[in-house]
């Protein structure tokens, strides 16, 4: 939070009546064509596991930290996602017990979601940012959670 300024110049994503789902649509636009991706996850979307899976596959270097209770979810109800994921050579998946940000960070651009006040995560709201500055910064936001994380092995 003391190098929030480091963000530069923002965009705010926000869902409406008319686009729903216009934050996942913005972030998979630009994901799908990145060099690198990491991330952190306390939500998961039934696409997530797939998608994720689908660009380790073409060699795109993929380091995801998610939740103790997303990790329960996933070994259930994607386990062949999984076991497919953590077979890549250039796939990581590490767990923590609590996360209170969801976030990706790629070569291009750096995108995260809050919790509202009330304690909800806001699926409405993002911010995105392409300045060098918010991606280091979310890169180095990414290495902070890593280090309390633990590797998921197969």
């Amino acid at each position: 939070m003391e190098r929030i300024d480091e963000l530069g110049k923002c965009n705010t994503i926000k869902n409406d009546m008319v686009d729903v789902l216009k934050t996942h649509r913005v972030l998979f636009d630009n994901i799908s064509s990145s060099k690198s991706i990491r991330g952190i996850s306390p939500i998961l979307d039934s696409s997530y596991p797939k998608f994720f899976t689908s660009m380790a596959q073409i060699k795109t270097p993929v380091s995801l930290i998610i939740t103790e209770p997303i990790l329960e979810i996933i070994k259930k109800d994607y386990s062949k996602e999984l076991r497919a994921f953590l077979s890549l050579e250039n796939a990581r998946l590490y767990t923590i017990k609590e996360a209170r940000i969801a976030f990706i960070v790629t070569d291009a651009f750096m995108t995260f979601s809050l919790y509202k006040r009330n304690g909800e995560f806001d699926f409405t709201t993002s911010l995105i940012s392409f300045e060098p500055s918010a991606i280091k910064w979310g890169e180095d936001l990414f290495e902070y959670y890593q280090k309390m994380a633990v590797e998921v092995k197969q």
